[in-house]
């Protein structure tokens, strides 16, 4: 088997941020993955190597820190930008990305925030996007919810609608 070497090290939010937690991996376009690492802010990119034996050996080659409490969850790596929800804060955050730099574009919640008190759940899962490209969409947990988010300027999409989904919690959803 291979190990997922994720650095040591947590967050601000003690109960969910003890150490590191990889939540999903997902591939670039030049032949990478990204890997949210939920408990320790960050977003690890990874390199599948060979040892001498010619068995597969994972090497970090660059890691992007985003805010402390932020949680990265689910993640959309397309068109030059990776596109993150924050578990912990609520928010979906934008990066322009290649081969080399991560650079921050845009953060925006999940949720009207003139619709939330200040002890409501707001818990994004699960993100996708239309194959159009146009809509994105988060599940969102405590509300129950499902944002959609118009993405025409995909390096700063916009929440455009929130509809109940009818179930408690939700973690996963289909395409568009």
């Amino acid at each position: 088997p291979v190990t997922l070497p994720l650095p040591a090290g947590g967050g601000p939010v003690p109960d969910r941020q003890a150490g590191p937690h990889a939540h999903e991996i997902v591939a670039t376009p030049w032949g990478t993955h990204v890997v949210s690492n939920l408990g320790g802010d960050a977003i690890h990119e990874f390199a599948v190597d060979r040892d001498d034996a010619g068995a597969p050996v994972l090497r970090i080659t660059r890691t992007l820190e985003v805010p402390p409490g932020t949680g990265p969850r689910h993640m959309v790596v397309r068109g030059g930008l990776l596109h993150v929800v924050g578990e912990l804060d609520g928010d979906l955050h934008t990066f322009e990305v290649d081969a080399t730099s991560f650079r921050p574009a845009s953060s925006t919640p999940t949720v009207a925030r003139a619709a939330t008190g200040p002890d409501d759940v707001v818990q994004p899962s699960h993100l996708d996007h239309a194959p159009s490209s146009r809509l994105m969409t988060a599940l969102v947990r405590g509300r129950d919810s499902v944002s959609v988010f118009d993405a025409m300027d995909a390096a700063r999409p916009r929440l455009a609608s929130e509809h109940a989904v009818g179930a408690a919690w939700p973690r996963h959803h289909a395409h568009l």
